[in-house]
């Protein structure tokens, strides 16, 4: 692996070895994450954002990745499952979104820890568990309900604590 980083990282010679995004892709929890993925980012690159996080919502935070809960998922997010589809099972399109996430992953190079990383404009977020109040204090504009809501509920459990 550090061999790997050395020739194909973000530190690495440009321009970069075209067998550095090369092969079989592999994924730490298995072929089902790696498909999950594929679906993810076939959603992210297909809607903008307040849909896209519709879907993830729900598919990690309610269904904790589950490839089969995606299709009802989308359905509630008003995200269409034929374009999705299309996109998971054309090749080019595939490898496409798979690269673009890996070049992003070691895009980060020595800074990403662990799993999961999470950053919010750019900025690690230390506990994953303060994700959509991190994600509503950087919204910009007239911010939705459930971020007042939230950061009141934020406030509550710091004073409980």
């Amino acid at each position: 692996m550090f061999c790997w980083i050395a020739q194909c990282g973000p530190t690495a010679k440009q321009p970069l070895d075209s067998d550095c995004f090369s092969g079989d892709i592999i994924c730490q929890n298995g072929p089902e994450e790696c498909q999950g993925n594929l679906i993810e980012g076939c959603v992210v690159k297909y809607y903008t954002s307040n849909v896209y996080a519709s879907f993830l919502d729900c598919a990690e935070g309610d269904h904790s990745g589950s490839v089969a809960a995606m299709p009802g998922c989308a359905a509630t997010a008003n995200i269409d499952w034929n374009l999705i589809s299309s996109c998971i099972n054309n090749v080019t399109e595939a490898n496409e979104v798979h690269l673009t996430y890996a070049q992003k992953t070691i895009a980060l190079g020595a800074a990403k820890q662990g799993t999961p990383w999470i950053l919010v404009n750019g900025v690690v977020l230390k506990d994953p568990d303060d994700l959509f109040l991190a994600v509503c204090e950087a919204y910009q504009g007239v911010k939705p309900l459930p971020c007042g809501m939230a950061y009141h509920e934020h406030l509550l459990t710091k004073k409980i604590e």
